[in-house]
């Protein structure tokens, strides 16, 4: 396969950029690339011109410029577009085998929240959430699973204690224990937390590298949850394994 030399180079330039090297001068690119400085000159104010890299004029320093903002939010709706189309015949089964409401959560940031809910064709009973509502991190299956992946981030440190129930975790000690569940489990589970008489089960779909993505769940009445809680929680997780290896496996 041929590559276009000049391309290659400004994709390397673009990718000089990271968590750790989030500005840089035109010698450290030069440097980093072993590029010619007039070659690395060049290059990059082509990137700066058309806002791939922005161009600080003060200290004479380079960043990822404006241009990523609108496609990264482009690509990120084309993602969780996928997953939906993915999960939906599985959420679907799971609905309709256990009378429960199946849903799929994805995580925005700092929150995760409800992207698509399935409820069974056949039920007297649904228990409905409003999509895109931030869920309650400490007291949502889901919302628990947002915190054991990000348990060394500020969400963490900066979390409120609301009181929804009686049931309602409401102090640091407890969360941390229940977390400890989830890695021996490998799901999560809230149980009257939000609202009284009402469960969940949730289990992880990540990224690759291991940070949280999305979660499916399962939401029903408590004394169902608690019924159906071995077969569905092994079903789910084995669903899991399966969206995970099509989801990454079709970006």
């Amino acid at each position: 396969m041929k590559l276009i030399q000049s391309i290659q180079r400004a994709i390397d330039i673009i990718n000089c950029f990271d968590n750790n090297n989030k500005t840089l001068t035109l010698n450290n690119i030069s440097e980093k690339l072993e590029l010619n400085i007039n070659t690395t000159r060049g290059i990059t104010n082509t990137l700066v011109f058309n806002n791939l890299l922005d161009h600080n004029l003060e200290n004479n320093t380079y960043s990822l410029g404006s241009f990523y903002i609108t496609k990264s939010n482009l690509s990120y709706s084309n993602t969780v577009n996928k997953l939906k189309f993915i999960t939906k015949p599985y959420l679907k089964e799971l609905a309709e085998k256990y009378k429960v409401s199946s849903r799929l959560q994805i995580v925005f940031g700092s929150e995760i929240m409800s992207v698509k809910t399935i409820n069974p064709e056949s039920s007297y009973y649904i228990l409905a959430t409003e999509d895109y509502m931030p869920l309650p991190l400490h007291a949502t299956s889901s919302g628990k699973l947002f915190l054991k992946y990000n348990q060394n981030n500020s969400v963490f440190e900066n979390l409120k204690f609301e009181k929804f129930t009686k049931f309602t975790i409401l102090d640091e000690k407890r969360l941390i224990e229940n977390l400890k569940e989830i890695d021996k489990n490998g799901y999560s589970l809230e149980f009257g937390e939000t609202g009284l008489g009402v469960s969940s089960i949730a289990v992880p779909i990540l990224n690759e590298d291991g940070s949280l993505f999305a979660t499916i769940s399962i939401t029903g009445l408590t004394p169902v949850i608690k019924d159906i809680l071995k077969h569905a929680s092994e079903e789910m997780l084995k669903y899991k394994e399966i969206i995970t290896k099509k989801f990454w496996n079709t970006l």
